[in-house]
């Protein structure tokens, strides 16, 4: 006979099955968490300087941060994009965060069969 017993198979399907139900919860708490918290210090800078390259200033003449300009113009385009809103940068790190979740997942079933859920879990926790 060829192949697991119906036993360990019905039990890797149920296995399989909390762990994706963990992972859809530890990831609506995350997207909970992202809603409805204030913005860091750090994300305030982002979204201040890239609101001023809209608006035609040139970053370290007119405005200044010590960190490389990339972050303030992918915000300045998103800004372009969707306009200006705190929301717009949540709905960038709600996006970034489903897309590294799908992801790890991917990764750790190629690394091997059966841990995806396992690996987004624990990403998610961390």
């Amino acid at each position: 006979m060829y192949g697991l017993p119906i036993k360990n198979v019905r039990s890797l399907y149920y296995r399989r099955l909390v762990m994706m139900g963990v992972t859809g919860v530890l990831l609506a708490t995350m997207v909970a968490l992202i809603v409805t918290k204030a913005i860091s210090q750090d994300e305030g800078v982002f979204l201040a300087i890239g609101k001023y390259l809209t608006e035609g200033l040139v970053p370290y003449r007119d405005i200044f941060d010590h960190k490389p300009p990339a972050i303030y113009f992918l915000f300045a385009g998103l800004f372009k994009i969707f306009g200006v809103s705190v929301w717009t940068a949540k709905g960038v790190l709600i996006a970034s965060l489903l897309g590294s979740t799908v992801l790890v997942k991917k990764i750790a079933d190629r690394l091997k069969e059966g841990i995806g859920w396992y690996a987004a879990s624990l990403f998610l926790f961390l």
